[in-house]
């Protein structure tokens, strides 16, 4: 899939957690995501115009304002999730869809 970065445009993001675990079932982890996404904001600012948490996957519309790229807001966002609750190899899918 070719990705076109544009600073200009938002993207649709949706990314799922490893194997399709029910995780943000969990109200701990549920709002340990809630709050790394601001803190994502605070450290790498991109204006989110929406998202949803569903207990398996979250979906995000968002503009990265500078060079429009949002693998570099990706990784920022999940990293501290997955050194915080991985316990066997990781709890995010790898790979994510950008549209």
């Amino acid at each position: 899939m070719r990705r076109i970065n544009d600073p200009h445009h938002a993207r649709f993001l949706t990314f799922s957690t490893y194997r399709s675990l029910d995780l943000f079932g969990s109200v701990p982890l549920r709002d340990t995501f809630s709050n790394q996404l601001k803190q994502t904001r605070i450290r790498q600012p991109f204006v989110l115009y929406a998202w949803v948490l569903m207990p398996n996957h979250v979906h995000m519309l968002l503009r990265e304002q500078q060079s429009g790229e949002v693998e570099g807001i990706l990784r920022v966002s999940k990293q501290p999730l997955h050194e915080r609750f991985s316990h066997d190899g990781g709890n995010w899918m790898h790979r994510y869809s950008i549209g």
